[in-house]
Order: C-alpha cells, then structure tokens, then sequence
C-alpha cells in the first residue's frame, strides 16, 4: 500500500517540479545564449588583432608570399622575355607590382645595379597610410633581382643596352 501511495503522489509532484524544471531550462539557455554572444565578440576582437599583427608583422606569410610570386612571374618582363634598354625599367615593374601587392621597394642606389650584368638583393617592407612613416621591412624575404645586357661590350664599355632582367622571391 505505500509503494502504491507514492505512486499516486508522483504526478502530483511532476506536476509541481515542472515550473522550476522550465524555468531552470530557460535560466540556462539565457545564460547559453549570453556565453554564445560573448565567444563570438571575444573571436571578432581577436580576428582583429591577428589582422593587425599581420600588418605589422616583419614576417611574409604564405598567402603573401603566393601573390608576389604569382605577379612577378605574369610580367614578361621580370621573367626575362621581355628585353629592354634599362635596367630601370626592370625596377619600375617591380616596384608596381610590390605596390599591389602592399608593398613598396625599398630606395636602390645605383651602385646596386651597375655594369652590363649582375645580381641584388633588394630590400622591401609593408606600405603604410601615413606617407612620413616607413612600413615594416619585411625580415624573411629578398628580392633577388638579376640583369644581364645582351649586346656585346665595344672595348669594355656598353654601347648598346638590352637587357634580360630576372626576379624572384628568395
């Protein structure tokens, strides 16, 4: 007879337990629902942050790396079958296409790049808004930036210039 009495006071007691179930459920899915909002403001502040260190970063990432490549091997010109009078000209180009890329060319003397061939080094850094404050020069990459004159020397000097002009990444 006890084991039936409880029996027939359990759906009293669902009954009463039911409110706080479902205001214990409600309770949670707010507080679900605040820490959802919360995770998705904290991840929006750190996709920031991370733009912003890649900005600044001194490190060239892959996908940067990628686009330079791909830009200077769709010129003619810095792939060496486009032959030209100077080497300068090798030099506009790839300063063009580092300025799309979001980066500009650091200044070349023009003792880097004299005589009828060669090779440098070059040097490049991140473009800023601000035209008096230089980007980050980029630490894991050079440019090497090789030229060499086609038309024979005369007694040692150039007389006629056209030049191969190669560029990559290093």
């Amino acid at each position: 007879m006890v084991w039936v009495e409880e029996r027939e006071a359990q759906p009293e007691n669902q009954q009463l337990d039911m409110k706080p179930i479902k205001k214990v459920y409600e309770e949670m899915m707010s507080n679900l629902l605040e820490k959802r909002n919360e995770y998705l403001e904290n991840l929006y502040e750190e996709q920031e942050e991370i733009q912003n260190m890649v900005i600044d970063s001194p490190k060239l990432s892959k996908r940067e790396r990628i686009k330079i490549t791909n830009q200077i091997h769709k010129s003619k010109m810095l792939g060496g079958n486009l032959k030209v009078d100077s080497i300068s000209k090798g030099l506009h180009e790839l300063g063009n296409i580092l300025d799309v890329c979001g980066f500009s060319l650091d200044m070349v003397n023009g003792d880097m790049v004299m005589g009828p061939e060669g090779n440098s080094l070059l040097v490049f850094r991140r473009k800023t808004d601000n035209p008096y404050i230089e980007g980050q020069e980029i630490e894991n990459s050079r440019i090497s930036f090789t030229w060499e004159n086609l038309e024979p020397l005369e007694d040692g000097v150039e007389t006629k210039k056209r030049y191969e002009i190669l560029a990559y990444l290093t």
